[in-house]
Parts: C-alpha cells; sequence; structure tokens
C-alpha cells in the first residue's frame, strides 16, 4: 500500500509504504543506501525501532494513534536502538535531515489515510 503523509493539507511525503506484513517489518530499510526525499516507510502499531543492518542515517517520527507528533529523532546512525517511545503508536522512517527540513516537529499533527489522522 502506498499512500501520503500530511500536516494539515500539506503534503510531506507522496510516496508513504506502509509496512504491513511481517516480511515488510522485518526488512524496512535495511540494506538501503538511500532513500528519495518523497519517501517515507510507516510502520504501524510500533513504538521502537532499530537500525541494525542500516547502510545509511534516517530520521524517525512517532505519532500517537491519532496522528500527534510525541517524538522525532533526527540523524539516527545504524545499528541504534530506540526503545518504546511513551505514547507511540506509530513509527516514520524518513531519510536523514527530512524531519527538520519538512519543519516536522513534537505536537504537529500528521495524517496518513487509512493508518492514522
Amino acid at each position: 500500500m502506498v499512500i501520503e503523509l500530511k500536516r494539515g493539507g500539506l503534503i510531506l511525503f507522496n510516496h508513504c509504504k506502509v509496512a504491513q506484513s511481517f516480511f515488510d517489518r522485518f526488512l524496512g530499510l535495511m540494506g538501503k543506501k538511500s532513500i528519495p526525499e518523497t519517501e517515507a516507510l510507516i510502520f504501524p502499531k510500533c513504538s521502537s525501532i532499530h537500525t541494525f543492518f542500516m547502510r545509511m542515517n534516517i530520521d524517525v517520527v512517532f505519532v500517537s494513534e491519532t496522528g500527534e507528533v510525541i517524538r522525532v529523532f533526527q540523524n539516527l546512525a545504524p545499528w541504534r536502538m530506540i526503545l518504546p517511545v511513551r505514547g507511540a503508536r506509530h513509527a516514520i522512517e524518513m531519510g536523514s535531515q527530512l524531519a527538520s527540513e519538512k519543519k516536522i516537529q513534537e505536537g504537529d499533527r500528521l495524517s496518513c489515510a487509512g493508518v492514522f489522522g
């Protein structure tokens, strides 16, 4: 499934993949050297992540069930682990520095059709 991630009426990412299957969730961004600026990977029902076996730094945004941004991690290097984030219901992974470029911050309300918001 590929959908848009928005803040209000503004499209932040027009090509979001939703990792729903075990295989998609297991693989995530592992092995990729980069991710396009227009893409993000959404992990429903996920409040923690790891960057084991990744080949690039990423930004990770954790949102509540209603899409409120709970926490933003920027420039997360490979071989790191984020323990469960209190109040987070979904995780969004994107290329490094994109969270700040798109001005995503705690308290923002994001929406992703069929997933949250």
